[in-house]
């Protein structure tokens, strides 16, 4: 019969290392959930303002400057402080097919726009508790649509 003395000895400090790193990947990944639902709720903001800004009906001549200024200043305020160019804007028309699913198709002539989609991209390291140089870079990206209605 062979004697187990000593064996919790090396298995105790690898079990403890291994429920650290769980729980180090765990908090990192509740960051990372976090950080997107942020980056959501910020180009939510910026398509709603956008599309007010979008041409609907003929009514007057809006410039893509302004939209891009309109949905900046949304997501702004709703805590975006990344590069303007980050966030892209893009108008276009929002259509519902007979089963009502709505499709977005980006136009040129802002005449004929009804709405924006908007996206935006950032890097964000995997981890802020271990080193970046093992774990690297993750992309985030999120999208919103949205459609300026006039009912008359």
């Amino acid at each position: 019969m062979f004697r187990q003395r000593g064996a919790l000895t090396v298995i105790t400090p690898l079990l403890m290392l291994l429920v650290i790193l769980l729980g180090v990947m765990a908090l990192d990944g509740a960051r990372l959930f976090s950080l997107r639902k942020e980056m959501q709720s910020q180009v939510n903001a910026a398509a709603t303002a956008a599309a007010d800004a979008a041409q609907a009906c003929g009514g007057e001549f809006v410039a893509l400057q302004d939209i891009n200024n309109r949905a900046l200043i949304a997501a702004q305020q709703q805590g975006f402080s990344g590069d303007a160019s980050s966030l892209v804007v893009q108008p276009g028309v929002i259509e519902s097919d007979d089963e009502k699913v709505l499709s977005f198709e980006p136009v040129t002539d802002l005449r004929r726009s009804n709405g924006v989609a908007v996206t935006y991209e950032r890097e964000a390291p995997i981890s802020l508790l271990l080193p970046e140089s093992t774990f690297g870079t993750v992309t985030m990206s999120v999208g919103a649509a949205a459609r300026k209605e006039l009912i008359g």
